[in-house]
């Protein structure tokens, strides 16, 4: 019995190391390409371009009502609550900075990705930061595309009180 646990024990902990390596391992390029031309795009305000690299079904979720977008059309209607919101809570600039990936995995034509993010922008003129992560599934159709993505944010506070995740490499 003794000998049935150990090596139950040890099979666990080559598991968790093997883990631990594919964790540390950087993220295939082709794997976070559109999710860099999604985050640069809209950091730069351009919206067809931020719209580009989604798939035919999309889900997303994010903190300002109605929280949930979904179908053909989410990745705009969240732009138009996103710009609704903004304009009434008075904020203006905003940017995302993405961190190096947590997690990235690709299972055949799926892909998952989590990182660190930091939301910048400016509440009635006010530097403000909101740290997060943002989830990304991805599905290859001949390219890799974004189906799902979602914002788990912090508090935002006053800029200088946050820090920015560390630089993604290419």
């Amino acid at each position: 019995m003794k000998l049935k646990s150990m090596a139950f024990t040890i099979g666990l902990l080559a598991c968790a190391g093997a883990a631990t390596g594919a964790a540390a391992a950087p993220p295939p390029p082709a794997l976070m390409a559109p999710i860099h031309q999604f985050i640069d795009a809209m950091n730069k305000g351009d919206m067809k371009a931020a719209g580009a690299p989604y798939a035919g079904d999309v889900s997303i979720i994010d903190e300002l009502p109605p929280y949930t977008w979904r179908g053909a059309h989410a990745f705009q209607d969240w732009v138009n609550d996103f710009g609704a919101d903004a304009q009434k809570n008075g904020m203006t600039e905003p940017v995302v900075q993405l961190g190096r990936p947590s997690r990235a995995d690709i299972n055949g034509t799926h892909g998952y990705v989590v990182a660190p993010a930091v939301f910048k922008f400016k509440d009635h003129g006010k530097p403000m930061a909101e740290p997060a992560h943002m989830t990304f599934a991805l599905i290859n159709d001949g390219g890799w595309k974004i189906s799902s993505w979602a914002w788990t944010g912090g508090t935002p506070h006053a800029a200088a009180a946050a820090a920015a995740p560390a630089k993604a490499k290419p």
